[in-house]
């Protein structure tokens, strides 16, 4: 037996404990799926069984129910470090509190030496107590923080799921709450990363956007920290740009030090200072301005108006410079479609030459642009429906 999955099966502490001890003696799985365990005392017996296990690679035990404080999370990390075999771990959803300093030192141990490539942390709270930041400032204590990390060249983490994660530090003047957007100068100890998921949470308070400060901030610490990406996932996605020609310029800067290949934009919302003028339309624009050698592109269930979406289908059909564009619009409106099409048409340098969208509302309407033999122009020769 190669996979076992007992999610959701109510076990109880006894079959655990049974379950670690013939994980101890296993040399043959290499998938086991635990979710949905609800106590510190379920996870233990596993993992201890697991530490000299040599054929594991992928280890899900993913939970909304978990809470660890300080010393089970110490014991935890220092037990995944002789895990020499695991390639990927899923521990999304916990909520851990950690107090003391010891915990992020055994915490930066454990990376120093990860042998895990692929980590989510999706939807996971994560409580650090922390010293006020001088004159209690926000910046000051971001800036505090990831100053002087260094990168881990050992550290084999490549794909990181931060989408919904949150992490709360805490101060004796209170909390400041920071999402994925913001968490980007702390990822520079991860010298390998190519993927990278920073999604926020779906279903966000709309009223809670993103600031433009912010944007800038993540795009600019993307290109000077984290140079081997290749793949960016920005779901849901509520910004207010205030000075959109600025922030664009910025933006599109800080890509061009990026050799992005994949970029997922899906349900975007941004507006302008007042809040009253969408603006996702130009900040698409600016992405794919920075990124021209992007081969996929995803956008789906983003709100634009007809104007918009050829505004973006004009950028693409203009700008885009790599061998081919695999552009997914899924949950765009047919009038949308028909003029995205359209603007593709006429800019001549692009032709739709197989079409399979006449009822695409709500489907996945996939694009792949090619150069033509022997011309300069583009032949949009794969639009199908998946």
């Amino acid at each position: 037996m190669m996979t076992l999955n007992v999610t959701h099966c109510s076990l109880t502490k006894a079959d655990v404990i049974c379950l670690g001890e013939v994980l101890h003696r296993n040399s043959s799985l290499d998938s086991l799926r635990v979710q949905g365990l609800s106590k510190i005392d379920h996870i233990f017996p596993l993992v201890i069984g697991l530490q000299e296990n040599t054929s594991l690679q992928l280890l899900d035990i993913s939970s909304s129910h978990v809470t660890m404080t300080d010393f089970p999370f110490q014991c935890f990390v220092q037990i995944l470090t002789r895990i020499r075999s695991l390639k990927s771990l899923n521990i999304s959803g916990w909520t851990v509190k950690l107090e003391e300093a010891r915990s992020l030192h055994c915490l930066g141990s454990f990376l120093k030496t990860c042998t895990i490539r692929d980590l989510n942390l999706a939807g996971c709270k994560i409580f650090v107590s922390v010293e006020d930041p001088e004159k209690g400032k926000y910046d000051s204590l971001l800036e505090t923080l990831s100053k002087g990390l260094q990168p881990y060249p050992e550290c084999e983490v490549a794909f990181l799921n931060l989408s919904g994660c949150q992490v709360i530090m805490m101060t004796s003047r209170g909390q400041v709450s920071l999402q994925a957007s913001d968490l980007i100068p702390f990822l520079s100890p991860l010298a390998k990363l190519t993927s990278l998921n920073a999604s926020l949470k779906r279903g966000n308070d709309p009223v809670c956007k993103i600031g433009e400060k912010t944007i800038i901030n993540f795009f600019q610490s993307l290109g000077s920290k984290l140079s081997n990406l290749r793949r960016l996932t920005i779901s849901n996605w509520s910004a207010q740009i205030e000075n959109s020609e600025k922030a664009s310029k910025v933006i599109a800067k800080s890509l061009k030090q990026l050799d992005l290949k994949a970029l997922t934009v899906n349900r975007l919302q941004v507006v302008d200072g007042l809040g009253q003028k969408s603006l996702s339309h130009i900040f698409l624009s600016t992405l794919l301005l920075g990124l021209p050698q992007l081969t996929y592109f995803s956008i789906k269930g983003t709100v634009m108006s007809v104007e918009e979406a050829a505004v973006v289908a004009r950028c693409i059909a203009e700008r885009h410079k790599g061998p081919f564009l695999d552009l997914s619009v899924r949950h765009f409106p047919p009038e949308v479609l028909k003029e995205f099409r359209a603007v593709l048409i006429a800019s001549g340098k692009v032709f739709p030459s197989v079409i399979r969208c006449a009822a695409c509302h709500n489907e996945e309407l996939r694009i792949e642009l090619r150069p033509a033999q022997n011309t300069g122009v583009w032949d949009a020769f794969a639009c199908s429906l998946k």
